[in-house]
């Protein structure tokens, strides 16, 4: 929103847990053919708090003409979770190259079954002042809680080939999301 913030109008943002754990594998099988798998995660939840001694009842209240927010700040739980794997294979003779494999990205944000937290806005009203004159109400639509998710597969091919001063790369791809 730009301008300055007072600091119980910012609230506070925890990140916990926030774990980022990725696991690769590489397996030659021979001096051409090469195989490759991997996973990783991100799983976090992000907490916004109000700051110690802010009252729910605060209403939160943005100054036009002082550039200033204060009062009171929105309060939510929100999950998130990121997983990935993905798997390859390579067959490498020297004038030709060829690899193919698959990704799948899977991603969660929110979660309808925390419920609701009826307090999540304070008093589900904000004002807009102008040097202390009050010229708008926003009147806010809580409690709610939301979830999403997306799922996101690939397959690809690539290939090349060498001919003399001649190189041919050629690649296809392919996503679901």
């Amino acid at each position: 929103t730009g301008g300055r913030t007072t600091p119980e109008a910012a609230g506070e943002h925890h990140y916990d847990p926030n774990y980022n754990p990725a696991l690769s594998w590489t397996f030659p099988a021979s001096s051409r053919v090469l195989f490759e798998a991997g996973a990783s995660a991100q799983i976090l939840n992000q907490n916004d708090t109000r700051a110690d001694g802010v009252s729910n009842k605060t209403y939160r209240i943005v100054d036009q003409g002082l550039n200033l927010t204060y009062g009171n700040v929105a309060t939510r739980t929100v999950p998130r979770r990121q997983y990935q794997e993905r798997v390859a294979v390579s067959y490498i003779s020297g004038t030709h190259n060829f690899k193919t494999g698959a990704n799948v990205r899977k991603t969660s944000q929110g979660a309808a079954r925390l419920g609701f937290d009826i307090d999540m806005n304070g008093p589900g009203l904000d004002y807009r002042f102008n040097n202390g004159v009050p010229n708008q109400l926003t009147l806010r639509d809580a409690p709610w809680q939301f979830q999403e998710s997306l799922l996101d597969t690939a397959v690809f091919a690539q290939d090349q080939w060498t001919l003399g001063r001649l190189t041919l790369n050629l690649g296809v791809r392919y996503n679901d999301i």
